[in-house]
């Protein structure tokens, strides 16, 4: 019994020295702006990083003249002239935080010009930073949330990363436009402590279609698009919970 009682210590010993080092390393990995945000995004400080006294000081610092800024830490601006407050703009970062090592598979709206064969893009080419641990978000499912015209759908796609800095899984939706939220990608909300990560994704999913509802009366989604860890009859499950009583209590069909 002593022996087995010892052994047990041993290896609970092993797997914390193991897990602290797995979050000494990925706290290694993140530029110390790039912890800023996650820390003001989780609502852990208020302060700025130390050696900084303004928030338009933030992207430009620990980089000499000639390091090419990466994009994720770069604080972006909202496309809504009376949206740029700082939490948004946090928000936003942090989503592309968990989302860059996604980033080419998000939804992306180009416009193509057939005379010069040029083309814009909600999405520019960015910087990639390589780090030593990065988040490897799960895709959840993706929605149309409508049809306004020939090839203008409104997807919105959800995945769920797992940041071991902060021991934390931050649920995000992207869109191919920054038309509705003054960014392509938004956390959508966070939590911990989870025996089974993609159900309480679903749950913050489902409170976040809710707030929709209660906001301004959304209507239930077109159809769904794509699906990835969550399955059909989750995705149904927290639909029926959000429009019950609607034309549509079945759902739409799969894809």
């Amino acid at each position: 019994m002593i022996t087995s009682l010892c052994a047990r210590v041993l290896q609970s010993t092993k797997e914390e020295t193991h897990m602290t080092s797995v979050i000494s390393e990925a706290r290694a990995s993140y530029h110390p702006v790039e912890q800023f945000y996650f820390e003001y995004f989780l609502g852990l400080t208020t302060e700025l990083p130390e050696g900084i006294e303004r928030w338009s000081e933030l992207d430009a610092f620990g980089l000499s003249d000639s390091e090419v800024l990466a994009s994720p830490y770069v604080l972006l601006v909202s496309s809504w002239a009376t949206h740029h407050d700082d939490l948004t703009r946090v928000n936003n970062a942090v989503a592309r935080l968990v989302l860059e090592t996604v980033a080419d598979s998000l939804p992306n709206f180009v416009l193509l010009n057939h005379i010069d064969d040029s083309y814009i893009t909600s999405r520019p080419p960015s910087a990639r930073r390589n780090r030593s641990v990065a988040s490897l978000p799960t895709l959840l499912f993706e929605i149309n949330w409508a049809t306004s015209g020939p090839g203008f759908t409104w997807e919105e796609r959800y995945h769920v990363g797992y940041i071991a800095e902060y021991d934390v899984y931050i649920v995000t939706a992207s869109q191919d436009s920054d038309d509705v939220y003054g960014f392509c990608d938004i956390c959508i909300g966070h939590f911990r402590d989870s025996e089974d990560h993609i159900n309480d994704s679903m749950k913050i999913i489902s409170d976040w279609w809710n707030g929709k509802v209660q906001e301004y009366g959304a209507e239930i989604y077109e159809d769904i698009t794509d699906v990835g860890s969550a399955t059909i009859d989750q995705i149904l499950g927290i639909t029926a919970e959000v429009w019950e009583g609607s034309e549509s209590d079945s759902g739409p069909p799969p894809p």
